[in-house]
């Protein structure tokens, strides 16, 4: 059963099966912009949820990160910190210099 397709370009894609297994998939479209028009051709339909379609385009990227950390106290055992914080701040603009789409659903 295929859990979920990757792809890195229209034509390098790898399928990840739900036991775990990783291999070469076919081509998904016949060019990077064909590839492209698909990828918004499926955000534009309705999840099967009924929800509204979504956008995939270079004006509206996203991204937020969270830390996690470990601490020790005089050389004893790492212990992990048990939550995140988020921490507001200032709208940062971003270069993106690498997409890669992976397709969820």
């Amino acid at each position: 059963t295929v859990m979920e397709v990757n792809a890195n370009g229209c034509d390098v894609t790898w399928i990840v099966r739900t036991d775990g297994t990783k291999e070469p998939g076919p081509p998904l479209a016949p060019s990077n912009a064909a590839l492209i028009d698909l990828i918004r051709a499926v955000a534009a339909e309705p999840g099967p949820d009924g929800g509204s379609e979504q956008r995939f385009d270079a004006a509206h990227p996203s991204l937020d990160t969270t830390y996690t950390g470990r601490y020790r106290v005089n050389h004893g055992p790492w212990q992990t910190i048990p939550s995140t914080l988020t921490i507001p701040g200032t709208t940062t603009t971003l270069q993106i210099l690498t997409a890669t789409p992976h397709l969820v659903g």
